[in-house]
């Protein structure tokens, strides 16, 4: 099931109604934020020796067990889907100095759920992940109905499909990449109508429920999300919803889409950074050439995982008028400039090491990484988060 996976490209709903994005209020939730309560019963679990952990969002807390219980409380600034997971003493054995984020927990021993202020009783029953909250709320109720219908639509897509997996693992060459593009569009249609008939349904049915946004918020970090059906439902939850921490989340993604798809055919608006000499470099001055904007950070994984193809691309091009201008995200300079030692990236690098509160991330609503703009010699905006391929197609065109 889970190689299959590999091959599931979703696609988005198209909502052909276009609304306004209006701007989310900040003040505080009280029904929707406090402290929760756990009450978590394993006294089923044969063995017990290890690391319990229980994690909120990106918080996380590493409960004691006394007399086959665990007791946590938590304050919570939102509802967010929370994990509990127990990592066994032969799995922790094997790297005894290893972080518990980079053990991968065994499917029997970690359980989702969907967490906000209250008090509640989780029974696990001989394993983790058969774990049940015994008095859940209606946000948990939905949540599981669709933690159950996406793992139905999954089945069903398996069994209809599982011929056509099978018969990729014996064949090569042509036949494969053409077998395995038939599976990603088959995959693709099928991921849009599930949405459409599923998901995005609930999320506009349900315009004040946190489970909804945690659904909506999940959704725009999807590939191909569709802005216009994420900027509708935004808009249509109602203001306590909006006032969340996760819905500023959606809001900026929706707001950054905006920003960006708007400067398609507009003058790339100036700045000036200093380059790795402390040089004061400004993009004007890349008027002339064909020039890539590249927002990176050494510590962002993707970006370093893209870099390869750019070095490929750059060194194709350079030649004919190509320039890249690094915008780096950093915030320590020796970790910045290792970076472009150890990818070989020969192009020009500026940063004001401000992370992200750099005023020229903010200029561009840069809230993630990589980003790039492809710019003309007359510095107006062409194209916007090149791959690598797409890249040399617009430059084979240009130069």
């Amino acid at each position: 099931m889970s190689a299959l996976k590999t091959f599931f490209l979703i696609t988005s709903l198209c909502l052909l109604s276009n609304f306004g994005i209006s701007q989310p209020k900040t003040s505080a939730t009280d029904s929707l934020s406090g402290y929760i309560t756990l009450n978590i019963d394993v006294t089923t679990l044969k063995d017990t020796a290890g690391i319990f952990k229980v994690r909120f969002g990106g918080e996380t807390v590493f409960p004691l067990i006394k007399d086959g219980r665990i007791t946590v409380k938590h304050y919570l600034k939102e509802p967010r889907r929370a994990y509990l997971t127990f990592y066994p003493r032969d799995s922790i054995n094997v790297d005894p100095n290893r972080s518990t984020d980079n053990i991968v927990a065994r499917y029997n021993d970690y359980y989702t759920f969907f967490s906000h202020p209250g008090n509640f009783k989780i029974t696990v029953n001989n394993f983790i992940n058969a774990s049940r909250i015994e008095n859940p709320s209606q946000y948990q109720k939905d949540y599981e109905n669709m933690e159950l219908e996406l793992r139905k639509f999954e089945e069903k897509f398996w069994q209809l499909n599982a011929d056509k997996y099978v018969k990729l693992q014996s064949v090569t060459g042509n036949v494969k990449d053409s077998l395995s593009m038939e599976m990603q569009n088959l995959s693709t249609e099928a991921y849009r109508k599930y949405y459409d008939n599923v998901v995005l349904t609930y999320i506009k049915t349900h315009p004040d429920s946190p489970t909804a946004l945690h659904l909506l918020e999940e959704y725009s970090y999807k590939y191909v999300v569709n802005y216009d059906a994420l900027e509708l439902l935004y808009n249509n939850f109602t203001d306590r919803i909006k006032s969340l921490p996760s819905a500023r989340t959606v809001y900026n993604t929706v707001d950054r889409n905006n920003f960006q798809s708007n400067l398609i055919g507009k003058i790339a608006p100036d700045f000036s950074l200093k380059d790795v000499a402390g040089k004061d470099v400004a993009l004007k001055s890349f008027r002339g050439n064909v020039t890539l904007i590249e927002f990176w950070a050494s510590w962002c994984g993707p970006c370093r995982a893209n870099n390869p193809g750019l070095v490929k691309v750059y060194q194709k091009f350079k030649a004919k008028g190509f320039k890249i201008l690094g915008v780096s995200l950093d915030h320590k300079k020796d970790d910045w400039l290792n970076a472009i030692k150890e990818d070989g990236l020969k192009w020009t690098h500026v940063s004001d090491l401000k992370f992200w509160n750099g005023e020229v991330s903010k200029m561009y609503h840069v809230t993630a990484i990589p980003i790039n703009y492809l710019i003309d010699k007359d510095g107006k905006v062409l194209a916007k988060n090149l791959n690598e391929k797409a890249l040399e197609q617009q430059l084979e065109r240009l130069l």
